[in-house]
């Protein structure tokens, strides 16, 4: 998955919006659709937010399908 830099946490966590967010879910459904092995498991989206001269900072379970549409 392509990594994008902001300037700030906040300007990170913006930039995740909900298009994007339903983009990534639409790839975990089309993924799971393939593979129906794995339909069983849990669906969790965790985000790294990347900013300059910062470690970078990870959110598990950032949002909920429900959430998406």
């Amino acid at each position: 998955m392509p990594v994008k830099a902001r300037d700030s946490v906040a300007a990170a966590v913006e930039a995740i919006m909900p298009r994007q967010r339903s983009r990534i879910f639409n790839a975990a459904r089309l993924f799971v659709a393939r593979h129906p092995r794995h339909g069983d498991c849990t669906i969790r989206f965790d985000i790294m937010l990347v900013t300059p001269g910062r470690w970078p900072r990870h959110i598990a379970n950032a949002w909920q399908i429900d959430q998406v549409i």
